[in-house]
Parts: structure tokens; C-alpha cells; sequence
């Protein structure tokens, strides 16, 4: 019974629970790479629907990556030339998807800032005031 519940709807255990030999670890962390990168260049477009199919691909790759990590530790992968070229693939794809959400994040903080003091002024301080912004949620009673 409990590993009917592990396995979910696709009838297989989760992905780090699997045994992997050492040609699915590799097809494994290209499988991560190629969702990384595919992340970073979703992130490129400013569109919300795109942040969010991005995080689905990072957390693929992060659940891909561990499986391969787990087996490493345990014996049941070997570190090949090809699997650390994947690995630093999966790097710098991860590098730069830090990049684009961390610009992100700036970005929005400075038009967060730019319109609190359009919107509310400054503070004594004289940091722009907080505005109070629009919810996209509206509930009525």
C-alpha cells in the first residue's frame, strides 16, 4: 500500500527513489540542463504565465539533479566525463536563470519604489512611501 502511494498517478516511484544506472544518470542531468535552459529562456519574456511554466522546469531539473546526486552517494552512479559536462551545463544554465530573476526582482522593487512616490509621496526619511497597490484577488461578501 505505501508504495501505491509513492508512485502517484504515473505508476512509477518518484524519480529520486528509482534506481539509475549510469546512461539514465547521464540522459537524467541532460534531461535537468535542457530544463534549465529552457527556464532561463522562458524567463527572457515578461509574460507571468512564463515565470511560472519556468519554476515547473526548475523544480524538474532540482528533482532530476537530486536523483543523480542520491545515486552518487550511494554507490549506484559513477561521475563520467559526460555526466560532469551535463553538470556544468546544468551550472551555467542555473547561473544565469539567478541572474534574470534576481534582475527581476530589482526591476520590480525600483517601479514598486517609483510608484509609491508618485502615488504616496515620501517619507520623512525620504524613501518613497509604501502605495497601496491593487490586489488581482477580489472577494465580496
Amino acid at each position: 500500500m505505501p508504495e501505491e502511494r509513492m508512485a502517484g498517478r504515473t505508476g512509477k516511484p518518484p524519480l529520486a527513489a528509482r534506481r539509475v544506472d549510469p546512461i539514465d544518470a547521464e540522459a537524467s542531468l541532460g534531461a535537468a540542463s535542457e530544463a534549465a535552459e529552457r527556464a532561463c529562456a522562458l524567463l527572457r519574456g515578461p509574460a507571468p504565465e512564463a515565470v511560472n511554466r519556468a519554476a515547473t522546469l526548475l523544480s524538474e531539473a532540482e528533482v532530476r539533479l537530486s536523483a543523480w546526486r542520491n545515486g552518487l552517494a550511494e554507490g549506484r552512479v559513477v561521475a563520467s566525463a559526460p555526466a560532469l559536462a551535463e553538470l556544468r551545463r546544468l551550472r551555467s544554465s542555473a547561473l544565469r536563470t539567478r541572474r534574470l530573476l534576481e534582475s527581476a526582482r530589482a526591476f520590480h522593487e525600483g517601479w514598486r519604489g517609483a510608484l509609491g512616490a508618485l502615488c504616496a509621496g515620501y517619507t520623512s526619511g525620504g524613501t518613497p512611501a509604501e502605495a497601496s497597490l491593487p490586489s488581482r484577488v477580489c472577494i465580496r461578501g
